[in-house]
């Protein structure tokens, strides 16, 4: 008698449970047809809202007593769930034994890890990032789009872990310069989009480094081979009916969800407004606030102390029955040390608020340090890049102009009507809430490469915020202030700088300064004068309480005098005297030809106009040697024409 699918029967396994050890044997059990959770549990709400997988192990038994040739069977799936959000997939791990633990093992192994590639990892990788940046030589060739790397941490003392990453696309590739002691060297940095999100921080080099044997770096990236084994199976409905004759079908989509994916949205309340751009400067020596106490909660309970002061970003560390804590830049506690389990908090930098607790109850003497900050406001810009279908994703690369303030930067993007924000650590890092995304920042030269946590609305826009550097200092221990100094036209020119006077007070007490014929101002002002341009610049020992007053006697080009005269010289000297004294100091200029033998022929002459000028002493500058007087009082002029 031949073997009928009546004598084929699906048999529950030994536990039909989504425990660890679920699975295992063949049980006796038949799964009947039509029968309400011969299979699967129920669904719960929840459920529906965070997502859940369930693996369940089944058996094809041929139930018959005869010896007829068992020639083989199939099992396919024929009515898909009518929930859109949950779905059903069959493989097989080829196991009569394994368990729902090696079941997961068989879904995640899609590929082995191999040898270690040329590219080093370029600084911290944060969770959540769906960009990776790289670095390696100039004569290394890019990944190719659809390769798969693993990143895999190695070193000691760092927590081990791996996660195989598939490159979606080279973002870019520029070359650049670092230094170290032998000298220049350099280097291709690059931003790699990857498909899925990072599930950890990986830890690769700060410092690129020439040579990378003595300081590998803690992630090692690895190339990988291809282990597919796996095989799914599942139904999909078409999303156009097929005609008898058609070599195609069309469906929705290939792929199915094997692993549920879920969106968190949290509110943004009481942000600061000016786009938050806030730096927090150091405005003190390192690890000046501290702060002592015998500590202690229970489990779960949170502890608040102050500082009494703000404080800078990444500098608190909390020593605590018997581990540390750090502050992340985020404004998160985290423990360094790999033992300090169940620790967490928060950090308010600006008020210097800390929140400590743990898992489990604690106490004991609580030590906390901080380097003081002040927050600054800074000036701030903002760019947008706006969503179309076409240039909709998930990652993304920016590029500030100018050198951004660390501290300052934010990201702005629409999810399904939510608008979520990524905020500058002030360690180069772009943080959010778990699930919104993450991305990192070269202050230097303002590149930012961001991974979004969900796919951004079409027909919105990313925001990008950045503050510039205000050029706040730390200006503890001055105990000057630099002396303003004042520039002032006067009403006229050509000035007799030796008449000049100033007259002001302060704090309505007199105050007075004097200029000497050569510009130089003293007394309660120090400066000098232009007196051809009229133009006063000083210095104050005190700030006026109004304007001040200047009294001078300069030059009235109404009042100049031109005469002619036609002496004669007498030992290389004339003697004229003008026709309208008194005269003026510094207010005299005689101009005449001066005839001189020489030339290309011993015959020829000469003709040199001169010039000279009353210096304001009873002389003339630019009069050749000899005696050049004038009088001031009767008009009388000496003046050497020839030497």
């Amino acid at each position: 008698m031949a073997i009928t699918n009546l004598d084929i029967k699906f048999r529950q396994s030994e536990r039909m449970t989504d425990f660890a050890d679920g699975g295992g044997r063949m049980g006796a059990t038949e799964i009947i047809d039509n029968a309400m959770n011969n299979v699967f549990s129920d669904r719960s709400e929840l459920d529906g809202i965070l997502g859940r997988v369930s693996l369940r192990k089944l058996f094809l038994h041929v139930d018959t007593n005869n010896t007829d040739t068992y020639l083989g069977s199939f099992v396919f799936l024929t009515d898909p769930p009518d929930d859109p959000r949950v779905f059903v997939t069959l493989f097989n791990t080829k196991s009569a034994t394994d368990e729902r633990n090696a079941a997961r093992s068989y879904v995640e192994a899609y590929r082995v890890k191999g040898p270690k590639t040329q590219f080093i990892l370029y600084g911290t990788q944060l969770a959540g990032q769906k960009t990776i940046q790289l670095y390696c030589r100039t004569e290394t060739a890019s990944p190719d789009i659809g390769d798969v790397l693993c990143l895999s941490v190695e070193a000691d003392g760092y927590t081990p872990g791996e996660q195989y990453v598939r490159v979606e696309e080279v973002a870019s590739r520029f070359t650049t310069t670092f230094t170290d002691s032998s000298g220049d060297f350099q280097r291709d940095v690059l931003i790699v989009k990857i498909t899925t999100p990072l599930l950890q921080n990986f830890v690769g080099q700060e410092d690129p480094q020439r040579y990378t044997g003595n300081n590998p770096p803690p992630t090692k990236v690895r190339s990988t081979q291809v282990a597919d084994v796996a095989l799914y199976y599942t139904v999909k409905p078409l999303a156009e009916t097929a005609e008898d004759g058609d070599l195609t079908v069309l469906v929705d989509s290939p792929y199915i969800a094997i692993v549920p994916s879920t969106q968190a949205e949290t509110p943004l309340v009481d942000q600061r407004a000016g786009l938050g751009t806030v730096s927090m400067v150091v405005a003190g020596a390192v690890d000046a606030l501290t702060y002592s106490e015998n500590l202690g909660a229970a489990a779960g309970v949170a502890v608040t102390r102050y500082l009494g002061s703000p404080f800078a970003r990444r500098s608190l560390k909390v020593l605590i029955a018997g581990g540390e804590l750090r502050d992340d830049g985020s404004g998160n506690l985290v423990a360094t040390l790999p033992d300090n389990l169940g620790w967490s908090g928060t950090v308010d930098y600006e008020t210097g608020a800390i929140s400590i607790q743990r898992d489990i109850a604690w106490a004991g003497n609580t030590t906390i340090t901080a380097t003081p900050a002040g927050a600054v406001l800074e000036q701030g810009y903002s760019a947008s890049t706006l969503i179309t279908p076409a240039n909709r994703q998930n990652a993304y690369v920016f590029q500030i102009p100018g050198a951004p303030a660390p501290g300052t930067v934010t990201l702005d993007f629409l999810a399904l009507g939510k608008w979520i924000r990524l905020r500058d650590t002030g360690s180069g890092q772009l943080a959010g809430a778990p699930g919104e995304g993450s991305g990192t920042i070269n202050y230097a030269t303002g590149t930012v490469a961001v991974t979004l946590g969900a796919l951004p609305d079409v027909d919105s826009a990313i925001l990008l915020s950045w503050g510039i550097d205000l050029r706040a200092r730390k200006s503890a221990g001055e105990i000057t202030i630099p002396t303003p100094q004042y520039t002032q036209q006067l009403a006229h020119g050509n000035v007799d700088a030796a008449t000049l006077t100033m007259d002001w007070t302060v704090s309505a007490v007199p105050k007075s300064a004097t200029c000497n014929a050569s510009g130089v101002i003293s007394g309660d002002a120090t400066g000098t004068l232009d007196a051809v341009a009229g133009l006063v610049q000083f210095t104050l020992s005190g700030v006026p309480d109004a304007s001040i007053t200047y009294d001078y006697e300069y030059l009235d080009p109404t009042k100049v005098h031109s005469e002619v005269f036609a002496p004669t010289p007498a030992g290389g000297a004339v003697t004229f005297s003008l026709a309208h004294p008194p005269i003026k100091t510094r207010s005299v200029e005689a101009a005449w030809v001066q005839t001189l033998a020489g030339g290309s022929l011993p015959t020829s002459t000469v003709h040199r106009r001169r010039v000279a000028v009353d210096n304001g002493a009873g002389s003339f500058t630019g009069a050749p040697a000899g005696t050049n007087t004038i009088n001031y009082v009767t008009g009388e002029i000496v003046l050497t024409v020839e030497g």
